[in-house]
């Protein structure tokens, strides 16, 4: 279903791309159109300049969090997508551990300054190629063993923003992850760290992230300029959350929940509840959860659709909604979630489900999991079997999941290679996160044609490398019995050769889509749901062109003026366009100006990437 999904998408952009100047330019058109759009003569407004911290209604992440007895494999799963823009690329980085003097502090970007430990860990991680806005990691594993991903980005009330403002040199989604990476042992120790900073120095803008290890997983979210909540997902259960707050109760007695001083009673303080009538709701009291958009909920509904719920609060066998309902935070599965069952949500466009946006007549289409927005994804897989280099991984996908490999990555990599180090916001060969960006580009250019063949080699890939995981990581854990130094190597040069191996399959598959692209008909690419070539898309031969040239020489001699030949081909077009009641003659969609254009545009493109390859 995804396959036709994107077929029709396709099919839409690039027609529309051929017909749209030719409609603007027929006389007819003008008195079709309403609105006040701007007219063809206008300047194009030029466009905001990139601001990456904010993230705007347009873009976002959608996170999952696995309990480890939840999962197959007894293995904590903390994932996420990174959505925004398509030429934003990202870099994987080994950060040593650190000695800091006396007095040393983190300085983020925005003027926050954070005092140091005399040391610090070392950690593997993705970040931002521009680091203007700090390092914006976007996930990490440090040796010792703890994990985080950030951020989903959030929104407050307008209640609770006033009553307790963001603060500009606050702890930011620039920073977080990488503080949390230099110094928490523990995922306890992370959320305390980041709960520290929250309360001492405030929120620069509102998030949600997750800390954990082999054993536990931590949700944490910001609530307001100086407040937070945090909440340990049970280890028989999952959660999914988007871009709003989703903690509700929060029990500060229990050791499952921690959270700022004064939480409650502020909230109470400020009317943002009322103990009186209600019970304390952290998401409606200083979040979005009494209007939660569709945008956001569609992912949260798609998580718990997907993943399943047993013994579900409701009657029916499928999860109601979406429509902002009250969704429990976590959920026990229907079945224990591998880890192959989260890389396959991270493309979860809601096949087979009234919310597949291919079964949707017109716009809006739902907000779906699975996107070509996405420029990173991760599943890191945690556990507590053996020593963090050679039994955590982190599995990354360069790019859309829906166009690249979740390749494994062990701590035990400190050197990541060359091509996953390099990257800017403009295309370059030598990036790997654009030979990944460039396979999504040319597959959604031809999905039909090429969808297939990418996803059964993309399958294929991760299969082999899933097969292969316990072997790889039994060999480490007998080399490390004997040299810990040949264990970090062996999963080391794995990693290596893994990540190597991506950007091959990458290559071929890029030479295999062009050929394809090459021996596909024009008319095809346009429509690809049509099976043949429609009668009377044939382009004019010597003989029409011929007959054109002479009724224009009659016209000519007849002395016809530009204003009879116009009212002339006004009465034509008028007496074409109406129904077959009107008459038995049918015109074709596309007229043989628009097919010549396309044709043109697909022999320029092919033409260029063939001297791009030589």
């Amino acid at each position: 279903m995804r396959h036709k999904t994107i077929t029709v998408l396709m099919a839409v952009v690039m027609v529309a791309s051929v017909l749209v100047p030719i409609t603007a330019a027929t006389p007819g058109a003008a008195a079709e159109s309403t609105g006040d759009a701007p007219s063809a003569t206008e300047p194009a407004a030029e466009a905001p300049p990139h601001v990456h911290p904010d993230h705007d209604e347009d873009r976002g992440c959608t996170m999952i969090l696995v309990g480890k007895d939840a999962s197959a494999s007894d293995s904590v799963f903390m994932a996420r997508t990174e959505d925004y823009d398509g030429n934003w690329a990202k870099h994987l980085q080994h950060v040593p551990a650190q000695t800091h003097e006396d007095g040393e502090t983190y300085e983020a970007f925005n003027g926050l300054e954070w005092p140091l430990p005399e040391e610090t860990y070392s950690y593997n991680s993705a970040k931002d190629w521009n680091t203007e806005y700090g390092q914006f990691e976007q996930f990490a594993i440090n040796s010792q063993g703890v994990g985080v991903t950030a951020t989903t980005t959030l929104s407050l009330n307008k209640d609770a923003e006033e009553a307790d403002p963001l603060v500009d040199a606050g702890i930011h989604e620039a920073s977080v992850a990488t503080l949390v990476a230099q110094q928490a042992d523990t995922p306890e120790e992370g959320v305390e760290l980041v709960g520290d900073i929250i309360e001492e120095e405030g929120v620069s803008q509102p998030f949600g992230m997750a800390i954990g290890n082999g054993t536990e997983v931590w949700l944490l979210e910001t609530a307001s300029g100086h407040h937070w909540a945090a909440h340990k997902i049970p280890d028989d259960e999952y959660f999914v959350g988007a871009n709003a707050m989703r903690i509700g109760e929060v029990d500060l007695d229990s050791p499952n929940y921690k959270g700022s001083d004064g939480l409650i009673e502020f909230a109470a303080e400020n009317d943002l509840y009322d103990p009186e009538t209600e019970e304390f709701h952290l998401a409606k009291a200083y979040g979005t959860a009494d209007d939660y958009a569709s945008y956001n909920y569609n992912r949260v509904w798609g998580g718990l659709n997907y993943f399943g719920v047993a013994d579900a609060a409701w009657d029916t066998d499928d999860v109601p909604g979406p429509d902002g309902r009250d969704y429990p935070l976590t959920a026990e599965p229907e079945t224990e979630i591998a880890v192959e069952d989260v890389m396959e949500f991270t493309r979860y466009r809601y096949q087979g489900t009234d919310q597949d946006p291919m079964e949707m007549d017109e716009p809006p289409l739902p907000r779906t999991v699975g996107t070509t927005a996405t420029i990173e994804s991760h599943v890191l897989q945690l556990t507590d079997d053996g020593p963090t280099p050679i039994s955590d991984v982190a599995w990354v996908s360069m790019g859309t999941p829906l166009a690249s490999p979740y390749v494994p990555y062990y701590p035990a990599l400190e050197e990541f290679p060359e091509p996953y180090t390099k990257g800017t916001d403009t295309y370059s060969e030598d990036s790997a996160f654009w030979q990944f960006k460039s396979l999504s580009n040319l597959q959604f250019l031809a999905y039909d044609h090429v969808a297939p063949m990418m996803s059964e080699e993309i399958e294929s890939f991760e299969d082999a490398a899933l097969e292969r995981q316990a072997e790889k990581e039994q060999t480490a854990a007998e080399l490390w019995e004997e040299n810990e130094t040949e264990a970090r190597e062996y999963l080391a040069n794995y990693s290596e050769t893994q990540a190597l191996e991506a950007l091959e399959l990458a290559s071929d598959l890029e030479k295999e889509i062009h050929t394809t692209l090459a021996n596909t008909e024009g008319w095809e690419l346009a429509n690809p749901a049509v099976d043949a070539e429609p009668e009377g898309w044939e382009l004019p031969d010597e003989g029409d062109e011929a007959t054109e040239s002479e009724n224009e020489a009659e016209n000519d001699e007849g002395g016809e003026t530009d204003a009879e030949s116009a009212e002339s081909a006004e009465t034509e077009t008028n007496a074409g366009s109406g129904s077959e009641e009107d008459g038995d003659a049918t015109g074709p969609v596309i007229g043989v100006s628009s097919i010549v254009t396309l044709a043109a545009l697909v022999a320029l493109a092919v033409l260029a990437v063939r001297r791009r390859d030589n």
